[in-house]
């Protein structure tokens, strides 16, 4: 995760979640966001438990992990 500030979980098959990481990726012109579907195996690397458990989104920003409608504010400030 060197060259990203943080990295994005979501739900691969969920449309609005896509649609959420489709709309991340027009606005981050910088490319500072990763993106992980909550259903690739390397997601528990990254957040642990939380990957199995939440079928929204996640990100983990400076070592702290937001959950939901929280990681969905703080992806766009």
């Amino acid at each position: 995760m060197s060259q990203f500030e943080a990295i994005l979980a979501f739900d691969g098959v969920c449309n609005l979640c896509n649609a959420l990481v489709r709309f991340v990726i027009r606005i981050d012109k910088k490319g500072k966001i990763a993106f992980i579907s909550l259903q690739d195996d390397r997601a528990e690397n990254y957040f642990g438990d939380a990957a199995g458990q939440v079928n929204s989104v996640l990100l983990l920003h400076d070592d702290i992990m937001y959950y939901e409608s929280d990681a969905i504010s703080r992806c766009l400030t």
